[in-house]
This record gives structure tokens, sequence and C-alpha cells, in this order.
């Protein structure tokens, strides 16, 4: 019942506009009865080397502010709560049925293969009329054949219903390579049900976690959690001391991370049998777990 009521509540409020040249843009997709928590997400899958440090998007009105663009880490089956969510733009203002762009304030990656851009509406905003005055909306087009849901809309920030399959949203990511002051995203751990170890509802500590497996051959999982975003370093030293690997180095979110060590060096050569000790400084705390490779 709840899906029918949103498409169409969708279908009433589609504008149509003119196609762009350098990329057809069809309708406009706004929605009534905005509430303070209402907002458009698109999944956009991001390599585990690369960030988004910015958006362009078809905006209908240019008199419209929205209160932010956010990003959330996510595996394209659904965004989460707003609330969990990190905001990248604030007081967000494009042009009228043109391509808009904004910078973020961070660039943002995932740890887990994708982020949701999550538009967040004014409050009491509704599509009327194509351009200036018109109301809040984002351009879509329509795609030859359906596919898996990459846009999803939500009235309450927490309840997200898929938008068809056959739509695919104007947003074009701005992707550039990840770098030490990227902001690492990764699922919340209480979405996780208990997940990988994870307790729900237990506040999460910055702790570095067993090397798992351990003796391993040719390869290791190295968890970690943080309770609050910081700097983080996670590196690889020998029994005597010399670091032979950075695993992780930047800035991270709150949450659970798993980082996959492969018993190789600095320069991707595979190192010998033996213990190894894997550092993690974060939170103003240095943890240490030993780690055997056997070959």
């Amino acid at each position: 019942m709840r899906r029918f009521m949103i498409t169409c509540l969708v279908c009433w409020a589609l504008v149509s506009v003119s196609a762009a040249a350098d990329e057809p843009v069809a309708h406009v997709l706004g929605l009534t009865n905005v509430g303070a928590q209402s907002c458009v997400a698109v999944w956009v899958p991001v390599a585990a080397d690369s960030a988004v440090s910015g958006v362009a998007w078809y905006n209908n009105d240019g008199t419209v502010v929205f209160p932010a663009w956010l990003a959330t880490a996510g595996d394209g089956h659904g965004p989460g709560a707003i609330g969990d969510a990190v905001p990248v733009a604030q007081q967000v203002q494009g042009g009228s049925c043109v391509w808009s762009e904004q910078p973020f304030t961070q660039p943002v990656a995932s740890t887990i293969g994708g982020l949701y851009l999550v538009l967040q509406l004014p409050q009491g905003s509704s599509p009327q009329q194509q351009g200036t005055g018109g109301g809040a909306g984002i351009g879509y087009r329509l795609l030859e054949q359906e596919g898996d849901p990459t846009a999803w809309i939500s009235y309450d920030g927490q309840q997200w219903d898929p938008v068809s399959g056959q739509v695919a949203l104007a947003v074009r990511p701005a992707i550039t390579a990840a770098t030490a002051q990227t902001l690492r995203l990764s699922p919340r751990s209480d979405k996780s049900g208990g997940k990988d170890g994870a307790t729900p509802g237990v506040p999460l500590r910055t702790e570095l976690r067993p090397v798992s497996p351990n003796p391993f051959n040719p390869q290791a999982r190295v968890r970690f959690t943080l309770r609050r975003a910081g700097e983080v370093d996670l590196s690889v030293y020998d029994l005597l001391g010399r670091r032979v690997k950075r695993l992780a180095r930047g800035v991270w979110s709150a949450g659970e991370h798993v980082v996959t060590w492969r018993g190789d060096d600095s320069r991707g050569r595979a190192l010998g049998s033996g213990v190894y000790l894997l550092e993690l400084k974060a939170d103003g705390k240095r943890q240490v777990q030993r780690a055997l490779l056997v070959r």
C-alpha cells in the first residue's frame, strides 16, 4: 500500500523539462508533503582507492535552498537513517533548469563499495512547474531497460522506498583519488545485527582486534573499530621494529573497519614466514596485535 501511495505522489510531482545537450533529462522528480527529514538519495559505486569530492545535479528551481547534501556508506540495498549520514555540503542552492555543481567540504569514500548521496529537501516544498519558482526538484531520465533501483526516497529520513529501476537520477559525482584527508565512511555497527562480532546497542570503543585467520596464508583480515571519527595509522612491522607496510592512513569514520593484508611489503613483494606486528594509532592510543605468516 505504501509503495502505491509513493508512486502516485511521485507521478503527480513530475514536470517535463527540456533535454540537456550533454545528458538528456526528461522529467523532474519531487515530493509532496515534504517534512523536516524528507530526502532523495542515489547510490554511487566507489572504488576502494577513490573518493567523491562533490556532485553535479540537474536542479529545477534556483530559488530553492536545500538544507544539505549528505553521504553515508552503503551496498546498494537502501540507505539507512539520515541521522547516521555525514553532512558534506550545507545550505545548497543551484540554478534553474540547469546542471548545478556543489563541492564537498571534504572528500568522502566508502569501505564497503559505495556511497549514498542524500539530498535533503526543504520542508514544505512541492514541485509545481518547470523553472524559477517551480519548487524543489531533481532531474531524471528514463532507461530503456529496468535494472536494480539506484534512487530512493524517504519522507521521514528513516523508511526508504526505491524508485523504479528504470529511473536514473540526474546526479553525477565528482570522483577523485582518495588521500590521507579523505573521510572513509562505514555503516554504523548497530545496523549489522551482530555480524562480524558487533553487538547491537553496545557503544563502540577504539580497538584493534585479533588478526583472522592467524596463522595466515596468503592473506589476513585486520579489523579495528573507532568510537569516533579521527586520524588513523595502521602499519605492519617486523620483529626488528622496521615498518614493512602501511595498511591505512587518514581520517576514518566511527564504526567498524576491515583491511586486508596479503603478506606483502610496501612494494608489493611477498614477505617471508615469520611473526609480524600490526600497530594501530588512533584516538590517542597505540595498540598492537601479532600475526604469524606461514609460507
